[in-house]
């Protein structure tokens, strides 16, 4: 009987072939690191979109910097200007709502030649916020909520 069922397993053991078991741990290691490579990865489009969106009509920003602060956060710094100090208030009231920008700041405002106040803002960005995963997350979100156009049924 113990001969018998040692036969088996050698007949068992040997219908699995290494090669595809080795080729699948590999595709395995590789999807592993990909999807980590892609939690990490940031998205800067999803800051540019914010800004995009919450930057006022009266105020233009003229450079931009990004960098990472070392703490797991990175930083924003961009030099502008705007029309008046009402719209650097109602601009920094649009930003102080972002959910990407963290403790943002405007700071040497002064007048230039021509009566517009420029001015420097800088910002803490947080990287979750602006992730590919949340990019991808909100893309999905998106097709989820597009329903088709429905039709009447016709008589």
């Amino acid at each position: 009987s113990i001969a018998s069922k040692r036969a088996s397993l050698d007949r068992q053991r040997a219908a699995f072939e290494p090669a595809p078991i080795e080729e699948l741990l590999r595709l395995d290691k590789r999807m592993n690191a990909s999807g980590g490579l892609l939690k990490a990865h940031t998205a800067l489009s999803l800051l540019f979109t914010d800004l995009e969106a919450r930057t006022g009509e009266n105020v233009q920003f003229r450079n931009f910097s990004y960098s990472s602060t070392g703490n797991g956060l990175f930083a924003i710094t961009m030099g502008g200007s705007a029309r008046s100090f009402n719209a650097v208030a109602l601009q920094s009231d649009s930003f102080g709502k972002s959910s990407v920008m963290k403790d943002p700041i405007f700071s040497n405002l002064n007048l230039d030649q021509d009566g517009d106040v420029v001015f420097d803002f800088s910002a803490q960005i947080d990287p979750v916020r602006i992730s590919y995963a949340s990019l991808v997350a909100g893309a999905a979100a998106t097709q989820c909520l597009e329903l088709p156009p429905t039709t009447a049924p016709t008589p």
